[in-house]
């Protein structure tokens, strides 16, 4: 409980620290506005897993001769 009051009381400084910055809050408007239109979305990474990737880099040096 304790780790999430110190949260809470860092993000509550921060919205005091950036909230009150024209900067922060135009460019924060602009990304609720492009997220609000659909132009802005995260990333999909095809990616496979952690664990796989090492699997395969083992097996493709396996079996080749160096």
């Amino acid at each position: 409980m304790k780790d999430l009051q110190e949260l809470e009381t860092v993000l509550a400084e921060g919205e005091k620290k950036f909230g009150q910055d024209p900067n922060f809050v135009e460019m924060n408007q602009m990304v609720k506005d492009l997220q609000a239109l659909g132009l802005l979305q995260k990333p999909k990474y095809d990616i496979a897993p952690m664990d796989t990737i090492g699997k395969r880099l083992y097996e493709s040096c396996s079996y080749t001769t160096w």
